[in-house]
């Protein structure tokens, strides 16, 4: 695999970033809903990026309906520039298959980004991201990323089921309600399997989401999910 360019990447975060800014509201600012809806319109490593990306931004401020600013994104922007992508470009030759598989999620999610966007820019029409609401089975793009929220819970879990065996998702989807049981929240309806996408460390993100009711206000809700040589573990969970 060649080297990719820091510039490259660079290019690719910054319009994850601009994904998100453009999910503002008048006032400039975008809350985990505004985010949640704009990710249905991408698909794709676009939208596992801008997904991930958002979350790197709110963890700063996990506090119930947070927000984030123009000047949040934009101090994101270069703080990934910095630590997610240059520190790892260690001849500052363009990063190489050893340093990317060093980098943190968002950071290869943005590497396989820039592959995409230079593929499409050099070698054929830019690919559709948009999510295709007629399909019937997870879809599949060339980086491993798969869409499961267009297909349902139960096509959904046939698939994950027949390729990953040994994972239990009944038991992962109960985890994911025990931290909204855990939050004393009450679902407005069962939580659903979002997406799956490969890592290039060659481990695999699930993201289980939904809806749920706290004190008469309503609450979207993440659950994250890694597997890993044959078995699970909780990575992330987030609410708004």
């Amino acid at each position: 695999m060649p080297r990719i360019a820091k510039a490259d990447v660079h290019a690719a975060l910054q319009r994850a970033a601009d994904h998100i800014l453009d999910a503002a509201r008048p006032d400039g600012r975008v809350s985990r809903r505004d985010i949640k809806d704009k990710v249905q319109t991408l698909g794709g490593t676009e939208r596992a990026l801008v997904d991930i990306f958002y979350k790197f931004i709110d963890h700063r401020d996990a506090a119930p309906g947070a927000q984030v600013t123009k000047k949040d994104i934009d101090r994101a922007v270069a703080y990934a520039n910095e630590k997610l992508v240059d520190k790892y470009d260690l001849n500052s030759n363009g990063l190489s298959k050893d340093e990317i598989s060093r980098m943190s999620t968002t950071g290869q999610l943005a590497v396989r980004l820039a592959r995409e966007l230079k593929a499409a820019a050099g070698a054929q029409p830019p690919a559709d991201t948009t999510v295709d609401a007629a399909a019937d089975e997870p879809k599949a793009d060339q980086w491993g990323y798969i869409d499961l929220a267009s297909v349902g819970n139960d096509a959904s879990l046939r698939y994950l089921n027949h390729r990953f065996p040994g994972i239990d998702f009944d038991r992962m989807h109960e985890e994911a309600e025990e931290v909204v049981d855990n939050r004393e929240g009450v679902l407005n309806e069962p939580l659903r399997f979002a997406y799956l996408h490969q890592r290039d460390d060659g481990t695999h993100l699930v993201s289980i989401q939904g809806e749920f009711d706290y004190e008469g206000s309503e609450f979207s809700f993440y659950a994250d999910f890694i597997i890993s040589d044959g078995d699970y573990s909780f990575y992330d969970a987030g609410a708004d």
